[in-house]
């Protein structure tokens, strides 16, 4: 079963906890100047460096964050990793953007990313 944290650092500990154990953000075969905002959540995978199936998102997946070789394990066996990805009907027409819609160029290993104003 996959657990999502909600993307609010401020309201999850856990989230803070695992942006600070990023190492780096690898983009998936595009860069983030394509998108107008990106969907971002962290789910907790068995590895912390190996890319995952990229059918564990709702959408297709276009990044996703590389933990440090060091960084514990959220629970046992497991790793929690902010992932970016977008839906097949993305993005809004118009304008406006999803709750979770993060601005793609903001997107930084340890730090926090900015909500879409595009």
């Amino acid at each position: 079963m996959m657990k999502i944290i909600e993307r609010r650092p401020h309201q999850c500990n856990e989230w803070a906890h695992a942006i600070g154990r990023e190492e780096r953000v690898q983009w998936l075969g595009c860069s983030p100047e394509q998108f107008e905002y990106v969907r971002e959540v962290a789910l907790q995978f068995p590895f912390r460096q190996r890319l995952p199936r990229r059918d564990r998102c709702s959408g297709r997946m276009v990044a996703i964050a590389v933990l440090r070789p060091d960084a514990p394990a959220a629970t046992p066996g497991m790793f929690l990793r902010r992932c970016w990805w977008v839906a097949s009907h993305d993005p809004y027409e118009g304008s406006g953007h999803p709750c979770e819609g993060v601005d793609p160029c903001s997107i930084r290993p340890g730090k926090l990313s900015v909500e879409s104003n595009r």
